[in-house]
């Protein structure tokens, strides 16, 4: 951690956040920010539920992977300074043994969390939607727009009040985020036994730790849930495009085969050109032969084209759902 002023609160912040004590630690930023423009939002939302949303989808993201054979022993959570809405949100990644042994003992990783640049960094096996964070958006509000937001504490020799309460304000969010999510993790926010690295992604000073949830059936029923639900929408959607693509072949043949005779030939013949390149593409990914054009074919050949054409989608599409 850095040096100075500073450095000497963010030490204080990182070892009371780690210890977990909720009332001593939210006591100890609420004086922190006294007489600052971030005391009263903080206050406000000292004894407020902070909720974390994002769980159940996570569930889901774990059993699609652990479908296909991925182990995945951690996630990571990061609070992001890279969103422009209200409230704050974490993005979300998830981790295997590939990047770093997760499946270790706590301490092992919780070591590794605690040195700048963690061995698993930019190493994930994948990655979901974000979570949101509810119940504090006064606070994050206060943050983001505070004129010295970005304005780095460590080259400022004499701070002002201002700078000194916003550097506590960030780190009474981090506290309320962690606090959060280890709540959640001790009542089955999990569908199985993990690590979790919450952390932050260009938001303010450095800092991470790490949780252990264990597996919860009704994490599981709720991540089946959800897969469910991605599913029917996937497949809701990739029918509206085979109904396109349908169409699609519908208005090209209908184009072509009604083009005034004469009436400009150049610009017909580059459109002709388009959409036979067009439609090789298509005949390719579905495994049909590249045949007549369709504005020259007779209207039973066209009706076959498109039966083939419904048929290759459909047998894909049992693939997805597989």
């Amino acid at each position: 951690m850095r040096q100075g002023w500073s450095g000497d609160f963010e030490r204080e912040a990182a070892t009371r956040i780690r210890n977990g004590d909720f009332k001593k630690t939210s006591l100890y930023f609420l004086r922190a920010m006294q007489g600052t423009p971030f005391a009263g939002p903080a206050k406000r939302v000292a004894n407020a539920y902070v909720g974390i949303d994002g769980w159940d989808g996570a569930a889901a993201d774990f059993a699609r992977l652990a479908a296909t054979g991925r182990r995945i022993t951690a996630i990571g959570l990061d609070l992001t300074g890279h969103n422009e809405g209200p409230d704050p949100i974490l993005e979300f990644a998830l981790y295997d043994d590939s990047a770093f042994r997760f499946s270790g003992s706590l301490d092992e990783v919780r070591a590794k969390a605690a040195e700048y640049g963690a061995p698993w960094l930019g190493r994930f096996a994948d990655s979901g939607g974000p979570f949101t964070i509810r119940n504090i958006r006064e606070l994050y509000g206060a943050i983001q727009a505070s004129p010295d937001r970005h304005v780095d504490s460590h080259q400022t020799k004499e701070p002002t009040a201002t700078q000194r309460g916003l550097l506590a304000a960030i780190w009474y969010l981090y506290f309320r985020v962690h606090h959060a999510v280890a709540r959640d993790l001790a009542h089955g926010a999990l569908p199985a036994a993990m690590k979790v690295v919450v952390g932050q992604h260009d938001f303010g000073p450095w800092f991470a730790d790490v949780y252990e949830g264990t597996g919860s059936p009704k994490a599981v029923r709720a991540g089946e849930r959800i897969a469910a639900a991605r599913m029917k929408a996937s497949m809701r959607s990739y029918d509206d495009a085979t109904e396109k693509m349908i169409a699609d072949f519908k208005r090209h043949r209908s184009d072509l085969a009604g083009w005034k005779p004469g009436h400009n030939e150049d610009k017909r013949q580059q459109y002709a050109d388009y959409l036979k390149a067009r439609h090789a593409v298509i005949y390719s990914a579905l495994d049909l032969p590249q045949i007549t054009p369709v504005w020259e074919m007779s209207e039973p050949e066209f009706k076959h084209l498109l039966q083939n054409v419904r048929a290759a989608r459909e047998s894909r599409k049992l693939l997805r759902a597989s």
